[in-house]
């Protein structure tokens, strides 16, 4: 796929999901490359159970970006239903990046919460707080890039809310009733 600037992330998602929906997937992970160690056995049993719960799209809480146990799911672990996707026409094009985007001036890199406030489910979300203690390996080593992007995260969560015309309280109000589960109080009883 070829583009003239911006995120391709959004794009190439979109593109993908009727291919991956033909192929016979129902589910679709999206997920950083730092953080494969949040998938263990007993999130995985969780996940799955959420799956068979009828849930739209599952967050995997990352220990860096704590909002997301408070509904602002984020692909940097994601489950999402790729049915529901496909009736939405994708990830929701409020998070295709501007050619020169700054985290601290822009807002795009947190649009995927917007997708399911068009969800026709009330409580569309599950959240798993995965059983690990730390998070992106880039944000240990204090990768410059990765600190100005987790910073202004809540600044960006935020501003989409407002474009949206909804607050943190309706963000909350998506989580399925029983979620969150926290896994980490389980591993670490």
């Amino acid at each position: 796929m070829r583009r003239a600037g911006g995120d391709i992330f959004v794009d190439v998602l979109n593109a993908q999901l009727d291919e991956v929906y033909r192929e016979g997937f129902d589910w679709l992970l999206v997920i950083s490359a730092t953080s494969g160690h949040f998938i263990t056995a007993t999130l995985a049993e969780c996940v799955f159970e959420a799956m068979q719960n009828g849930v739209d799209a599952i967050a995997i809480v990352p220990p860096d970006v704590p909002v997301t146990g408070k509904g602002a799911i984020t692909n940097q672990c994601a489950y999402w239903l790729v049915p529901f996707l496909i009736r939405k026409g994708g990830f929701d094009k409020i998070d295709r990046r501007p050619v020169d985007f700054r985290y601290d001036r822009d807002y795009q890199g947190v649009g995927e919460l917007a997708n399911l406030f068009d969800s026709e489910q009330k409580q569309p979300l599950a959240v798993i707080y995965p059983d690990v203690d730390d998070g992106d390996d880039r944000t240990h080593a204090q990768d410059p890039k990765q600190l100005e992007k987790l910073r202004h995260k809540e600044r960006r969560i935020d501003v989409v809310l407002k474009m949206l015309g909804k607050t943190r309280a309706d963000l909350a109000s998506l989580i399925r009733d029983g979620y969150p589960i926290d896994l980490r109080a389980k591993t670490s009883a």
